[in-house]
């Protein structure tokens, strides 16, 4: 469970008299208490100007900095994902998130206990569509990856951009010139993972929704044993792994830049 501390008022109490009645801790002085009032005031304004023009924050902006704040959050909802989608009960207690970093907003938790292609199958399992041109037996197929994820006896955890597209920054680079710039790019295990967890998160069978609905997310973190490298997007009503030659490069076909701890 989440351990963030949480203030409430007294019972019957309003929130116009909340500051005469709340037991002041040392810390809250009425400086404290005026600050906090400017800046939920701001707050206020930040979100309305977001609905209304689409500058200032917005509520997943809001969520992302609650989490960076109290990673609990973070792997409470990883802890349901597991359940619902695999029907595994875990705490995730010897997860270990990867330090901040400003723009890498989402966290993908890999867990051991699911193989590359249980996750694989998992998407047919909830009814969404897919295809592998190397057809379901992913492991078979991909002989290398970067970060062994669910093949080393330990889950894992790592960072990547909060963007539905795959990475801006890097479209026009192949794996080769990712490499070679030591940019660390998500394995297929990661992309898959990542991918079905946001689909869940957005309302699952109820209309989630999908990564890479406009590009490709190459994962240049993987290879598959002819040394082409893995690549997934959502196209036609499908989720589709395909492959890329490690210098293929073009405007749609982006890696996803990560962190690790």
């Amino acid at each position: 469970m989440a351990t963030c501390k949480k203030y409430s008022f007294l019972k019957g109490e309003t929130a116009m008299n909340a500051k005469e009645n709340m037991v002041v801790a040392p810390v809250i002085t009425p400086e404290w208490l005026n600050k906090k009032q400017r800046m939920f005031a701001e707050l206020d304004k930040q979100l309305n100007a977001n609905i209304i023009s689409g500058t200032g924050i917005s509520l997943d902006d809001l969520q992302l900095i609650l989490e960076r704040k109290c990673p609990e959050m973070v792997l409470e909802k990883w802890a349901q994902f597991f359940k619902d989608i695999f029907s595994i009960e875990s705490t995730l207690s010897d997860i270990i998130i990867p330090p901040a970093h400003k723009g890498f907003g989402w966290t993908a938790v890999c867990l051991q206990q699911i193989p590359l292609n249980e996750l694989w199958r998992s998407y047919a399992d909830q009814k969404i569509g897919h295809f592998s041109i190397y057809g379901d037996d992913l492991e078979a197929v991909v002989s290398h990856n970067d970060r062994n994820n669910s093949s080393n006896n330990n889950n894992s955890t790592i960072l990547m951009r909060n963007c539905w597209e795959a990475d801006e920054e890097l479209k026009n680079f192949s794996a080769n010139q990712l490499r070679e710039q030591c940019i660390v790019g998500c394995t297929l295990y990661e992309r898959l993972d990542i991918g079905l967890f946001q689909w869940w998160l957005t309302g699952g069978k109820n209309g989630g929704r999908h990564l890479d609905a406009k590009t490709i997310t190459l994962c240049s973190g993987s290879r598959y044993d002819d040394g082409r490298v893995p690549g997934v997007s959502w196209y036609s009503d499908e989720v589709n792994v395909h492959w890329y030659h490690p210098l293929s490069a073009h405007d749609s076909l982006r890696a996803r830049q990560v962190k690790t701890v």
